[in-house]
């Protein structure tokens, strides 16, 4: 029998969006629904930081360890259209947007894994519809959120000057 994982991914960009904080979870587990894997990182504050890099940036991070842990069947949800369509290949990417560089690395990823014969599948889940989607994204907003403040006391004025370019999440 296939060893088999399933995985939510979950991008924020907080409080703003573009040019906020931006941060990457996500949650695995097994055929049993028992916990396998939870897994958050900052991405970065400020310019090129988008929930679509963010949310890409998952994907890329969750195949990358499904990858490494020996996989074999791997299923991948994400409540972002953008990013579903785009790795399954029903929209074409824009070089010049700032999701690109995630974008090409998840699908490095996902077409490295499909040449080993690993099956891979991204779909689509509505937003906190399982317990699992909503761990990951409260991972990601937590650890956006938590980047974004330290930023602020660090560099109030740069802080102030992304807030005029983003647009408030409502989330914060």
């Amino acid at each position: 029998m296939a060893k088999t994982i399933t995985i939510y991914v979950y991008g924020a960009c907080e409080p703003i969006n573009p040019c906020g904080a931006a941060a990457a979870a996500f949650v695995a587990v097994d055929d049993r629904k028992v916990l396998v894997r939870q897994e958050v990182e900052v991405l970065g504050v400020g310019r090129g930081m988008t929930n679509n890099f963010a949310e890409l940036a998952a994907i890329a991070n969750a195949l990358a360890w499904a990858a490494e842990e020996g996989y074999e069947r791997i299923k991948v949800y994400s409540d972002s259209l953008l990013a579903v369509n785009l790795l399954n290949g029903r929209w074409r990417a824009t070089p010049t947007a700032g999701y690109y560089p995630a974008y090409e690395s998840a699908l490095e990823i996902l077409i490295a894994l499909r040449e080993k014969d690993i099956k891979v599948t991204i779909e689509w889940v509505r937003r906190n519809s399982t317990p699992y989607s909503v761990m990951a994204d409260e991972m990601a907003f937590k650890a956006a959120k938590l980047a974004w403040d330290e930023f602020e006391k660090k560099k109030p004025e740069l802080a102030k000057r992304f807030r005029r370019v983003g647009r408030p999440t409502g989330r914060s």
